[in-house]
Order: C-alpha cells, then sequence, then structure tokens
C-alpha cells in the first residue's frame, strides 16, 4: 500500500471480511496512528491525529475500527465515522486495555485488559455501547486470557487462556500451557476446543462471520501447525 508521504510507513493488522478494507498502523517518526486503507484504490485515511494509537481490528463496511491508545497507561479504543475515536476504559481495577478487534457489524469490541500491578493477570473482555466492558471467563486453571476475534454479531468470541507473561495481550501459541478458546456469549458458555489433543500451546486467531469456523495455530513437539475447527 502507499503510505501518505514518503516519510512514513504503514503496518496493516488485520482486514474486512470481504477484502475491500485494512485497518493498521502508521508511524511518521515518532508519531504513531491508526488508519483504515480502502483496498481497491489504496487511498489511507487516518483515525485521528491527536494521539499514538494502533489499529487492529475493521468491521467488514470498513466504518468501524478497534485498537489501542498508546498512552503510558494504554486503552482500547472503539471508532465509528460518527463518533470518532473512543477511550472504552478498563475492566475494574486495571491499569490498561487493548483493542483486538470488532465484530463486523461494527458493534462489539474484543480484547484484552491487564491490572495496575506487577504479576496482574489479564483478563479477555468484550465491549459494546449497550453493555459497556464485561470480562469474559478464564479457563481454569489459567492465569490470563485474551479474546482475538468474534463472529459478525458479536456473541461467538474467540482467543485463549495461558500462564505466559500477561504483558502479552495477544495470544501466542508458544507460549507455555496454553490453550484456545471458543466463549459462547448467548449461552454463556466458555470451551476449550483442543482440550484433550496433546498439544503443548494453542491458540484460537480467527473465526468465520457465522461464527462455525474457527482457524488458529498450535505447538507440538516444538513444531508449529496451523488448524481449522468446525461446529458440529
Amino acid at each position: 500500500f502507499p503510505s501518505h508521504d514518503n516519510s512514513s510507513k504503514i503496518n496493516i493488522s488485520n482486514i474486512s471480511s470481504d477484502g475491500k478494507y485494512s485497518t493498521g498502523t502508521k508511524q511518521n517518526g515518532g508519531n504513531i496512528n491508526a488508519v483504515i486503507v480502502n483496498n481497491n484504490n489504496g487511498s489511507v485515511s487516518t483515525i485521528d491525529n491527536s494521539n499514538n494509537n494502533s489499529g487492529y481490528g475493521i468491521s467488514s463496511n470498513g466504518n468501524f475500527a478497534s485498537g489501542t491508545i498508546n498512552n503510558v497507561n494504554p486503552s482500547a479504543f472503539y471508532y465509528s465515522q460518527a463518533t470518532g475515536i473512543v477511550n472504552i476504559g478498563k475492566l475494574s481495577g486495571d491499569n490498561s486495555s487493548y483493542g483486538n478487534n470488532i465484530s463486523d457489524n461494527g458493534l462489539v469490541v474484543v480484547g484484552s485488559s491487564l491490572g495496575s500491578s506487577l504479576g496482574s493477570s489479564l483478563r479477555a473482555f468484550r465491549w459494546s455501547q449497550a453493555t459497556g466492558m464485561i470480562p469474559l471467563t478464564t479457563l481454569s486453571g489459567f492465569n490470563n486470557s485474551s479474546a482475538s476475534a468474534t463472529s459478525e454479531d458479536g456473541n461467538i468470541i474467540v482467543g485463549c487462556s495461558h500462564n505466559g507473561n500477561s504483558s502479552n495481550h495477544y495470544c501466542d501459541s508458544s507460549l507455555a500451557n496454553s490453550s484456545a478458546i471458543k466463549w459462547d456469549v448467548k449461552n454463556n458458555t466458555t470451551t476449550n476446543i483442543t482440550s484433550g489433543l496433546g498439544f503443548d500451546g494453542s491458540v484460537a486467531n480467527n473465526i468465520s462471520s457465522n461464527g462455525n469456523i474457527i482457524v488458529g495455530d498450535y505447538i507440538k513437539s516444538g513444531i508449529q501447525f496451523a488448524f481449522k475447527y468446525q461446529n458440529n
């Protein structure tokens, strides 16, 4: 993609379900700003020039995005053309949050929230204007969780629980003892989708719009593999 100018560079983080739009981060010297890219014509729109921020998720129509405002204590944001960037806060008692992705309909942001003290747990969250930010269940036996992606309507969410470094706001299958998760918000269930398969670590990275297919990766015997999970 072309940059806004010759002195900046753009890193793409995500793409809309129809492939028409991308989101990411433009860096120009010490300034870091979230952007939306029109993949049809290559035009680049800066979401907000007033803060250092990074774009991580984008809706199917390119009108909504999520990401993180990179202050001393980072905070997740929601973006729409009507509202501009909205700081959606953190979970109660936490110090920072990260907006890892947004639903295709642009109504739900998912990500992770981190406590204020050394060794604090990382907690996955779901945010909407109707509910605010609510925590998602961390699997029993794990210290941390993070949400990576969500279905079109924001009701099926995927990510991971792990016992690795809580400073990583995203899922990483190389983390010791990590497991891919599916959260079903309507039915209030949390499922370890790779349980019993003998993986050293697994994460769910993305999900189809209808919530039926999940993709991710796993580590076994030191080798990394991709997987696809499909609901019965």
